[in-house]
């Protein structure tokens, strides 16, 4: 049950006083529960409770006798309700609406940005995240986009691993209390371990479409594969062009691209980074006589 939440007690006309609290809970509607003093004019033949979600603004009132209690059961997760009664008359004739209250019946959890993040692949790391509930109530977490080798514990938000593959990735973190929901989004960057000493960059061979540093083609695209060869490991294999198109290639010691090309000669160079960083690049020059992009 969400904590009660006090409206402040003031003698208005009728000598009314106010207590609001949110009594249930549920995926499609809460109950908030307001309740007041008794008027002491004899006379008071029942009371009309005023409903709105604007202040000031009752969209509806009811006729709750002579209760001194009124449940709303229709109160949507997070919105903010306003309420006022005014006591009635035989007549009937209705008296001044008392002081307004208002009250939420159930608020969204937050959810604390973590920050962007940094790893390297082989080290464990670990991240808890923190979320909390306004009304206490208990929450769960969810993630998208972690670097791969990273997972989730739901219940706790604790994320932990070991990264596998490096690379920038747009981590959005969410914490949910079952109903409503808050969300961050952050970087978590995971970078290649350095290798001591190693100063030697990887040796690129391009054998496709030819082992020559030019080639002649009538078509708009061209398939550019080769090998790529380091003392201990290629991370990656990308390709430019003169042109202004750029591309990853797949696979890294035995890679393959498909580039497009425009009319006249282009020039395609390939680079190849290893774990420590070191990088090596090699062109080829390919001229189409095919129609431009």
């Amino acid at each position: 049950m969400r904590p009660r939440v006090n409206a402040r007690r003031r003698r208005v006309t009728y000598a009314l006083a106010f207590l609001l609290t949110m009594t249930a809970r549920s995926a499609a509607a809460d109950t908030l529960t307001l309740m007041w003093d008794r008027s002491p004019d004899s006379n008071v033949a029942g009371y009309l409770v005023y409903v709105g979600t604007q202040s000031g603004n009752y969209a509806n009132a009811y006729d709750v006798g002579n209760s001194t209690s009124f449940a709303y059961s229709s109160a949507a997760p997070g919105q903010a309700y306003y309420f006022a009664v005014a006591a009635y008359f035989p007549g009937p004739v209705i008296g001044t609406k008392s002081t307004e209250v208002s009250g939420t019946s159930n608020g969204a959890p937050v959810l604390l940005n973590p920050g962007n993040q940094s790893a390297v692949v082989g080290n464990p790391v670990s991240l808890q995240l923190s979320g909390s509930d306004p009304a206490g109530q208990p929450v769960s977490y969810g993630v998208t986009a972690l670097p791969p080798g990273l997972a989730l514990t739901p219940a706790t938000g604790r994320i932990s691993g070991t990264p596998t593959t490096p690379g920038s990735y747009l981590v959005t973190a969410v914490v949910s209390d079952g109903v409503l929901s808050d969300s961050e989004t952050f970087t978590w960057t995971v970078v290649a371990p350095t290798v001591a000493g190693d100063t030697s960059a990887p040796v690129i061979t391009i054998t496709v479409p030819t082992t020559g540093s030019q080639y002649n083609t009538d078509q708009t695209f061209v398939t550019v594969g080769g090998t790529a060869i380091d003392n201990t490991s290629v991370t990656e294999v990308t390709w430019t062009t003169d042109r202004g198109a750029s591309g990853r290639a797949t696979g890294s010691d035995s890679w393959i691209a498909g580039v497009p090309i425009s009319r006249g000669p282009n020039t395609i160079t390939i680079r190849a980074r290893d774990e420590a960083g070191n990088v090596s690049s090699k062109a080829i020059v390919v001229k189409s006589t095919g129609k431009s992009k």
